[in-house]
């Protein structure tokens, strides 16, 4: 269990440096890791509901997938959230 909250806060913290850099970096390079973000959380997200789905009630065995849904869907808003500051900017500058 402890193995696990560990290595979720690493990636936690990994992917939401990676959000803070792209959202004050203009152009193409941070709407990329934006994007990254956006791509990664919906994945993460995804691949655990269909998990949960095809999973029958009481023939599945393992630890509580909240967590983990949890912090797929935080990176997935943090990557929306990077994502509207360059947006903002582009629309405001228009394309390079």
């Amino acid at each position: 269990l402890l193995g696990g909250l560990v290595g979720l806060l690493a990636t936690a913290l990994l992917v939401a440096a990676l959000l803070v850099r792209s959202a004050r970096r203009p152009g193409l390079q941070g709407a990329s890791l934006a994007g990254a973000g956006i791509g990664f959380g919906a994945t993460w997200l995804a691949l655990l509901a269909r998990a949960e789905a095809a999973c029958e009630p009481g023939s599945c065995s393992g630890s509580d997938s909240l967590p983990w849904l949890v912090a797929g869907a935080v990176i997935l808003v943090a990557g929306g959230l990077a994502t509207a500051p360059i947006a903002f900017r582009e629309a405001r500058l228009g394309p390079a």
